[in-house]
């Protein structure tokens, strides 16, 4: 004999799919997944060592920076001689205060666009390095950082001729910038160029396959008219004890969430064996 349907049930279009979901809050909840719980936490292990990792970084470069301002501190010396530039370790003058006799290069310099903050100087913001030859008088050459000049006045590149004469510079040895994947390729024809690197600004000078020191100087400050120098930046923009704390955070909402969902998991699965 066929069932009657209540005529309550006839006039509720939604009867079916009430009664289908009250037969589902009678079902046990799924198990956890053992696979899920193995990714999150892999997924929490993996940024806390990266914070680790990042936290390490900020260490090694606030040592650098501190050895660097050693360096500096330290009495200036020549450079070695031009037979010896090939085998040199230019790491070793790094940051170091040196001494060079020789004269300029009857050249226009090269403009390494920057932009500087934390001047000692008078100028700042954006603008560029003014890089010229020098040749020495041991024999060689070495670029030199002749100072900053603010964009505004740029034009006084071309308008100013390297100095003449015979002249005694003490600055600061640096090595060679390496550009990174989004640094611009050297404009030539303007004479501009993104990075400080010897091999890249050597091609800006026709030197006559002269040798060129593996290291340029910063002019230290009171020894140029036209350019501002002693500009020499030491601290490295050091960003990582940042990065440190945002990847200790994401594992800590990582874990926090998993603990949530567990527990609240954990809930469910105490109210079924209740209700059964």
């Amino acid at each position: 004999m066929a069932k009657i349907k209540d005529s309550s049930d006839q006039d509720n279009p939604y009867s079916e799919l009430v009664a289908e979901l009250k037969q589902r809050e009678n079902l046990p909840p799924p198990p956890i997944s053992k696979t899920f719980v193995a990714f999150i936490s892999l997924l929490a292990i993996i940024f806390i060592a990266l914070g680790f990792y990042q936290l390490q970084q900020h260490s090694q470069i606030l040592a650098k920076d501190e050895y660097n301002l050693l360096q500096m501190q330290q009495s200036p010396i020549p450079i070695p001689p031009q037979n010896e530039w090939k085998i040199f370790d230019a790491n070793i003058y790094s940051f170091r205060p040196i001494i060079i006799v020789g004269k300029y290069l009857a050249q226009k310099p090269v403009c390494v666009v920057t932009n500087l903050d934390n001047s000692k100087g008078s100028n700042s913001g954006k603008g560029c390095w003014v890089i010229a030859p020098f040749e020495l008088e041991s024999g060689g050459i070495i670029l030199v950082n002749r100072g900053f000049i603010k964009q505004s006045d740029r034009f006084l590149i071309n308008s100013t001729s390297s100095p003449s004469g015979t002249f005694t510079l003490k600055g600061i040895a640096r090595t060679s910038q390496q550009g990174g994947l989004f640094t611009k390729g050297p404009d030539i024809k303007n004479r501009v160029d993104y990075v400080l690197s010897v091999k890249r600004l050597a091609i800006f000078m026709v030197l006559n396959n002269k040798n060129i020191a593996p290291i340029y100087m910063d002019l230290a400050a009171n020894q140029e008219t036209s350019f501002q120098g002693g500009e020499t930046k030491v601290k490295t923009l050091n960003r990582h004890f940042e990065y440190a704390m945002i990847s200790f955070l994401i594992s800590l909402i990582i874990i926090l969430l998993s603990f949530y969902w567990l527990l609240k998991k954990s809930k469910q699965k105490r109210k079924a064996k209740l209700k059964s």
